[in-house]
């Protein structure tokens, strides 16, 4: 069984950002208002939710990650593994609605 928050943890130090960085981004997006919706799901088994859930999980979570990497480590190596993302505002404005 894979959870929200374990496949979270994963994306984010299967894109270079180490394990400790990895729990404290997860921390603080897992308590941002942004994810609301999300309190209570963390630990569920994401088979049993639509596969887009995923999607857009990660999309919010990378998000929200270049804006930690921007305020917290500006040089990372691994910032532009987030970015590239970011880079295509018009997607990313689109995949946010349906956050």
């Amino acid at each position: 069984m894979e959870t929200f928050e374990t496949y979270c943890k994963k994306y984010l130090t299967g894109n270079g950002m180490f394990d400790d960085d990895a729990e404290t981004v997860f921390n603080l997006f897992m308590h941002d208002e942004t994810q609301t919706t999300m309190v209570g799901r963390w630990n569920d088994d994401m088979e049993t939710y639509p596969p887009m859930m995923q999607n857009v999980c990660i999309v919010a979570l990378n998000h929200f990650t270049v804006k930690w990497i921007e305020t917290n480590l500006p040089f990372a190596w691994f910032k532009g593994m987030f970015e590239k993302f970011e880079k295509d505002e018009k997607l990313l404005n689109v995949i946010c609605t349906l956050l």
